[in-house]
Order: structure tokens, then sequence, then C-alpha cells
């Protein structure tokens, strides 16, 4: 009846320990709902800036159809020029390139399917860990004289 009862104890304890390292930590825990809302403020800054740079690609696509200077000067970046034009070559300068910097996109963090295993093994280890010390409890209780 001692052993049945040691092993309840043991196996409740060790429930109870897992049920906290999932309630902390676990994938509904508190840790995950904070990387979840980190993850979300990312999102969220990523998408005005995305935003922003979509404004800007309206605002030159607007000046590639229908400003002719600016038509002009992206022709030359690529090597048009009028034919009256004679392009000249500076040592040490470098033809235009492209200055565009695009936004990145968040991704998440792929969710850790070992964290199920890692709390069932917590389980099975913090119930075999309590046994033991009820054991270890009992017998060190029964060597000295009460």
């Amino acid at each position: 009846m001692r052993l049945l009862l040691r092993i309840v104890v043991a196996l409740c304890a060790g429930f109870l320990l897992s049920s906290l390292f999932q309630f902390m930590w676990g994938e509904a825990g508190i840790h995950r709902m904070r990387n979840i809302e980190e993850h979300r403020d990312r999102l969220i800054a990523n998408i005005e800036d995305l935003e922003r740079i979509h404004s800007d690609l309206i605002l030159e696509r607007d000046a590639l159809l229908y400003d002719e200077t600016e038509i002009e000067l992206r022709a030359r970046e690529f090597g048009f020029y009028r034919e009256d034009e004679i392009p000249i070559k500076l040592p040490g300068s470098r033809m235009h390139g492209s200055s565009r910097m695009l936004g990145t996109l968040v991704r998440e963090i792929p969710t850790a399917r070992e964290r199920s295993q890692m709390f069932r093994l917590l389980f099975l280890s913090a119930s075999i860990a309590v046994f033991a010390a009820t054991f270890l409890w009992r017998r060190h209780g029964t060597n000295h004289p009460g």
C-alpha cells in the first residue's frame, strides 16, 4: 500500500512539474506568447516598411511614365544617349547604379515539435526522481531511531 501511495505521489508531482513547465515554456505557454507578440510587432513594422516602399515605387513609376526628364536620365543610365550627345567617362567614377533598397520579409522561426517530447521526458524523469526521493527518504528515516 505504501509503495502504491509513493507511486501515486511521484506521478502527481511529475504531472504538476510537467504542467508548470508546459504553462511557462510550452507551445501555448507564457514564453511562446511573448515570442508571438514580438513577431506580430515585427510583422506590423514590416508592413509599414512595405507600404512606404510601395508608395515610393508608385511615385517612381509615375515619374517614369510621365516625366520626360526622368525618362531621359534613366535612358542614360542604361547607355542610351541622343544623337548629338557625347558621353564622357571620368577616371575613378562609376556609372549610375540602382540604389534601391527593397524591404525584407520577416519569417517566423518554425515551431519545435520536440517540445512535446521534452515535456513527456520531463514528466517521466520528475516522476522517477520523486519516487526515488521518497524511497531514499523512507530508507533514511528508518536508519535513525525515532
